[in-house]
């Protein structure tokens, strides 16, 4: 069971206080009836709802209740692009107010753990690979750079080539002309000792097979 801790309890109910709550609940329930008009579901009961007396006396479990909000929504709807309207930036965000019926306080704490856990993992992926990349494009030594653009794990020639391209190291080239340059550094005993290549079969019909390359573990 996961533990919700004192301090977002106490910022829970300073938050089901507030008066943005129904101004917040009323946007959610409007994003949870285009949801449901996207996948063919005529609904009434969130419109309904909406105009009801019921609606500012409803906490989120409440509302939930009333519209039959459940988990399968409640994920999907964290998981959809929004767009905030005063930066046209997108982004995602999990329902605040509306709660769903069929899962727990603990359950829905639960899920959004490992949901950001998962998100900050992506984002700490993405912002080391951004640091590769500025390094790798610093570099003026084709084997260094090769290396450092390289990881333990299979990439092809073409995602190689493509952290490469413009960097100090290989310059101007591009297509064909950098693809022969880092084939015949590859195959330098400086290089070649170091790392792993392997022939598998494409998944593109104009091509049978691609390279892919790996550092040695």
């Amino acid at each position: 069971m996961v533990k919700i801790s004192k301090a977002l309890l106490e910022r829970n109910a300073k938050f089901r206080k507030s008066p943005l709550r129904p101004s917040l609940l009323r946007r959610e329930l409007a994003r949870l009836l285009d949801l449901r008009r996207i996948n063919g579901q005529s609904d009434t009961s969130i419109a309904e709802f909406l105009k009801s007396d019921g609606f500012n006396a409803c906490d989120g479990l409440g509302a939930g209740y009333a519209v039959g909000f459940k988990m399968g929504e409640y994920v999907t709807m964290g998981n959809a692009l929004q767009t905030n309207p005063k930066t046209g930036e997108d982004f995602k965000r999990h329902p605040q107010v509306l709660r769903p019926i069929d899962a727990t306080k603990e359950e829905i704490a639960a899920y959004l753990k490992e949901h950001h856990r998962a998100r900050k993992a992506l984002a700490k992926r993405r912002r080391t690979e951004e640091r590769t990349n500025s390094v790798v494009h610093l570099m003026d030594c084709r084997p260094s750079a090769i290396l450092l653009a390289l990881t333990f794990g299979w990439q092809t020639t073409t995602a190689l080539m493509r952290r490469l391209q413009g960097s100090a190291a290989f310059g101007k080239l591009t297509g064909k002309a950098l693809n022969t340059a880092l084939m015949r550094e590859l195959r330098k005993p400086a290089l070649s000792e170091r790392i792993e290549m392997r022939l598998v079969k494409a998944r593109i019909k104009y091509a049978r097979h691609i390279t892919e390359i790996r550092r040695k573990p």
